[in-house]
């Protein structure tokens, strides 16, 4: 090995190291104490000349007590540190007092080099020695000596790294422990492990996790210095209900309030276990994995940029230009899933689409599956990688497409990139919460000929009560104030069947003798923060919710008859905002899906695939009589109704007849404040203690308190000759449609 002479002030030169550095294996490092050795009188180890470190005199530090008999010491002066030829002296001149007494007294000298504590070590002098005693040692060059005093004159943890290795053959993970017991941070020992050692990015964060670094540090490291993402390479389909032969550096998808994060075995991540995509309908044990590898930025390497499934009929399999099918096979058919099911189910495929990450500015850093007995995709709402949070989105194809199950599979996905960490926390001003429920309202088209109108509640009120109802399982009694007994709303006028009072038909400007038009009609919209936990932190997003009302929901007429109208309607619109990245403005809120509602159910859309005016507004449209809003005009297929001798389709139909731009005729509130935003004031319909009598005195007065159902019950209607009820109870309120609680976008 080649030494590198060292003197008071160094001075080397980092490309000369390295030419002439040759790798020698490291031996175990030794104790710090091994290299102080002392001279007589005050010890017996003269130590070898060889080893000798001369670069020490101005770090040195000498201490010297006299003990006393009790215990205590006595701090005594010394000379000057001195670098004596091939050792260093110090010289304790003896107090006037002491020079003809030395027998019998006890010295501790305690030897320490820029805060190193070297040793110590006591001396009692068997003789008279004299006015002065002379302390010398030597300190042989050390890895641990040679990273204190370079760190103390400055050097960065790279040139520190370079001499280590070079002189004393430390291995990188050696090296990189000094370096942190040096108080070097994370990044510059990634840098020193780069540059001195040149360890990859995998080598380096395997060292960095050995020495003790959170996994969240090396991903720091592998961006910051690396320019190194942690991606998906490979999507593989399985059948192996055991999962045995699953390669162990794959993970699993799984559904719930789980979501993959990055994972390489034994250094980030921890593997998850997949679930049965055909869980409920039958069939083949069919499972999906993924495999993560560290991918530097300016490699061509490809990483999943998107993912799908795909309708294959009779396994003809397709997918979109420049994708392919998923690796692996279920019962024999390459990127399967709906394999052996039974009854209609479609066969199912999965595709994905890879793009070289040098030519992408986004991939896909997690994925899932929603699993949820309603329509809405339960994907969490985020996922972690690359130290950064993404909105987990759905792809909209339900795996169990037409298995007539009552479950609904999608697959979840984040994308992202390594950004700055996305911020835990909204906090926003009453007037930009006004803003942003304005800027992202959407335009409602009104269908062509709509006869039953919305209006304000305000308006409907005079036209309704409000009456105590109790539920005592066989019937429902109204009319008696039980304390159990939940507030309803009646007609005023009693109503059969497919009656239709001059009230229904809304603000359609000339219906009764309190006319009023579209203009005149509010939309109750809501700012509600919610958060979620992610790996043990909440972070917030935001759901701009948007309620419209009318006063009767017209059925359908199948067979001559009208079915399934109900007095009062509630539809809604939900926009969810969740932090998106910009290079140029860093973090803002931006809407990320939208949720509509027709009926009882609904759909969940990515923001990017909306028809939207100015950018901003999404285009809805509102069916004819029934209200379901959809993403588009046309006819929309929901349900059936079966009667005596067949069953037929209920159809919403919606047309651009009467454009409602809501934006203009807001009544805004803060949910979680439960307060009006710009002049609004909160209503007192907007609690659910149902059984309230109210606080203006009079309960039947619809203006007075919460509201449990906004309309007639069903018992009061008109039956079909084979006892079916043809008008159904009216709806709950917006308190009750569970929008308000974190997770499920609805």
């Amino acid at each position: 090995m080649i030494k590198i002479k060292f003197f008071s002030t160094i001075i080397f030169a980092s490309t000369v190291l390295l030419c002439i550095f040759v790798q020698v294996p490291s031996a175990e490092i030794k104790t710090l104490s091994s290299a102080l050795h002392i001279w007589p009188p005050v010890g017996n180890d003269f130590g070898n000349v060889n080893d000798l470190d001369k670069t020490l005199t101005k770090f040195l530090k000498i201490s010297v007590y006299e003990v006393n008999s009790q215990g205590g010491c006595t701090s005594l002066r010394l000379e000057r540190i001195r670098l004596i030829h091939d050792r260093y002296r110090v010289e304790y001149r003896l107090p006037r007092s002491h020079r003809k007494n030395q027998y019998g007294r006890k010295f501790e000298i305690r030897f320490t080099l820029a805060d190193l504590e070297l040793g110590s070590t006591t001396y009692e002098p068997l003789e008279h020695r004299g006015a002065v005693l002379k302390i010398e040692f030597r300190i042989d060059n050390h890895p641990v000596i040679r990273a204190r005093v370079l760190h103390r004159q400055g050097y960065t943890a790279t040139k520190i790294a370079e001499v280590l290795r070079a002189e004393f053959g430390l291995t990188g993970q050696e090296t990189a422990q000094l370096l942190r017991d040096e108080g070097y941070g994370v990044l510059e020992i990634a840098q020193a492990l780069r540059d001195a050692y040149f360890a990859s990015a995998k080598e380096a964060a395997q060292i960095l996790k050995n020495i003790g670094y959170s996994e969240d540090e090396i991903v720091l490291v592998l961006i910051e210095v690396y320019e190194t993402y942690l991606a998906i390479v490979d999507v593989m389909v399985t059948d192996w209900e055991n999962c045995a032969n699953v390669p162990s550096d794959y993970t699993g998808l799984a559904w719930g309030q789980k979501v993959t994060i990055p994972y390489i075995p034994g250094l980030i991540g921890t593997r998850v276990w997949s679930n049965d995509v055909n869980k409920g309908i039958g069939g083949t044990y069919t499972t999906i994995w993924v495999k993560y590898d560290l991918v530097p930025v300016i490699s061509d390497q490809r990483v999943l940029v998107d993912y799908g499934v795909f309708h294959w009929p009779y396994w003809e399999w397709w997918c979109p230009s420049d994708w392919q099918r998923a690796n692996g096979t279920s019962s024999g058919r390459q990127g399967a899933l709906t394999t052996d099911t039974e009854g209609d189910c479609y066969r199912n495929g999965l595709c994905v689409h890879y793009v070289p990450i040098n030519q992408t500015d986004t991939f896909i850093t997690n994925v899932g599956l929603s699993y949820t007995s309603g329509s809405e995709a339960a994907c969490p709402a985020l996922g972690e990688a690359n130290l950064g949070y993404w909105p987990m989105q759905a792809d909209s194809y339900d795996i169990h497409k037409n298995c007539a199950d009552d479950r609904w599979v999608y697959l979840c996905y984040g994308r992202g990139k390594a950004w700055p960490p996305m911020p835990m926390s909204i906090d926003v001003t009453d007037g930009e919460k006004l803003n942003f429920l304005e800027t992202y309202a959407p335009r409602v088209w009104i269908a062509s000929g709509e006869s039953y109108w919305p209006s304000s509640v305000k308006w409907a009120f005079p036209y309704l009560v409000r009456t105590p109802c109790l539920d005592i399982g066989v019937a429902m009694v109204c009319g008696t104030p039980y304390p159990e007994a939940q507030y309803w709303l009646f007609t005023k006028e009693g109503v059969e069947g497919s009656d239709v009072l001059d009230f229904f038909h809304g603000c359609n400007g000339y219906s009764t003798s309190n006319p009023c038009t579209i203009n005149d009609v509010p939309v109750y919209a809501f700012w509600v923060k919610k958060s979620v936990p992610v790996e043990g932190d909440l972070f917030d997003f935001v759901d701009l919710v948007y309620f419209f009302y009318y006063p009767y929901n017209r059925g359908k007429e199948v067979a001559n008859t009208v079915w399934e109208s109900h007095v009062g309607d509630w539809e809604h619109v939900t926009v969810r905002l969740m932090w998106a990245y910009d290079d140029q403005t860093g973090w803002t809120l931006q809407p990320t899906q939208m949720y509509i509602s027709a009926h009882d159910f609904g759909g969940i859309y990515e923001w990017t695939e909306i028809p939207k005016i100015n950018g901003t507004h999404a285009v809805v449209y509102s069916a004819w009589g029934s209200h379901g809003v959809w993403l588009t005009a046309g006819e929309h297929d929901y349900g059936e109704v079966c009667y005596v001798v067949a069953c037929e389709d209920l159809t919403d139909w919606t047309s651009e007849g009467t454009s409602w731009d809501i934006w203009n005729y807001l009544e805004a509130f803060d949910y979680n404040a439960k307060q009006g935003l710009g002049g609004s004031t909160w209503p007192l319909w907007m609690s659910d203690d149902f059984t309230n009598p109210g606080t203006c005195g009079d309960p039947s007065n619809p203006a007075c308190g919460p509201i449990y159902r906004w309309g007639n019950t069903e018992n009061e209607c008109y039956s079909d000759p084979i006892g079916r009820c043809l008008m159904t109870t009216g709806p709950t309120g917006p308190v009750s449609k569970g929008v308000w609680s974190p997770g499920i976008l609805k």
